[in-house]
């Protein structure tokens, strides 16, 4: 099943969407849904540009089997602490800027971040906090021998515990 394009784009009082069927959200699905708190989608694989925009009070994103976030898909998610996406692969252009509170990001398999390794979009506008990542050992060297740009530029902002698998 598909959610398509702005398909709940703006459902300013939904606090909660439950929807397990969902294999694809497409682009800006859900964009400012800004009371949301809670999206359980543990079905959902492909997730497009934009699809969780500006969702500010999202706490908790069940996703477990989400393998691509589109550019700028979890992009000013100021209340989420914690991204779980165990099998998340792809990771598009400024895919987690500006989600101000993250102190968990858990993508292990996310070898793919933004558009290439010298490029450091991925997580802008992350400042000033003491962050966990859980990423594959390859983005360690794969920007010419040294770190990707992302993960440096998320680094340089934060006091960051990496680990790598």
């Amino acid at each position: 099943i598909t959610a398509g394009v702005n398909c709940f784009s703006s459902c300013i009082l939904a606090t909660t969407f439950n929807l397990p069927n969902i294999i694809t959200a497409g682009e800006s699905c859900f964009d400012s849904c800004i009371s949301a708190t809670t999206f359980n989608s543990p079905n959902l694989t492909s997730a497009r540009d934009g699809c969780f925009g500006n969702c500010i009070s999202a706490t908790t994103f069940n996703l477990p089997n989400l393998t691509s976030a589109g550019d700028f898909c979890f992009q000013s998610c100021t209340s989420s602490t914690t991204l779980n996406l165990p099998l998340l692969e792809a990771a598009g252009l400024s895919c987690f800027f500006s989600c101000t509170s993250l102190t968990t990001i858990y993508i292990p398999l996310c070898a793919d971040l933004g558009t290439a390794p010298t490029n450091p979009d991925v997580f802008e506008d992350i400042i000033g906090n003491t962050i966990t990542i859980t990423v594959p050992v390859f983005l360690q060297t794969c920007n010419s021998g040294g770190l990707h740009a992302s993960l440096a530029l998320l680094d340089t902002n934060n006091t960051v515990t990496f680990i790598w698998v």
